[in-house]
């Protein structure tokens, strides 16, 4: 009895990881990104590489639109949707000024 119950177990789960691997497939076949753009990393690692850890508002804000770009995750978004997503996350992001 206990041999049938964790073959049914087994089977369960190896079928719930060829749905989420069939659902991956088809939502990157469809264009949609994996996961959400991190902001806030894409923020801070561009300020670690920065000489002084400082960097212009302009250029910051230009690194970040482009590594989201690269990324796909603004595949429908304009560059004025980016900069004002940019600007909100920035905002919230602590430790920067």
């Amino acid at each position: 009895m206990e041999a049938a119950a964790l073959a049914a177990k087994a089977d369960y789960a190896k079928a719930q990881r060829e749905a989420a691997e069939l659902e991956a497939v088809e939502a990157q076949a469809a264009g949609v990104p994996d996961e959400a753009f991190n902001w806030k990393k894409a923020i801070k690692a561009q300020l670690r590489t920065a000489e002084g850890r400082q960097l212009p508002f302009k250029q910051l804000r230009k690194a970040a639109v482009a590594a989201c770009v690269a990324q796909g995750a603004a595949a429908s978004a304009d560059k004025a949707e980016l900069r004002a997503t940019f600007a909100k996350k920035l905002a919230k992001t602590t430790g920067v000024e």
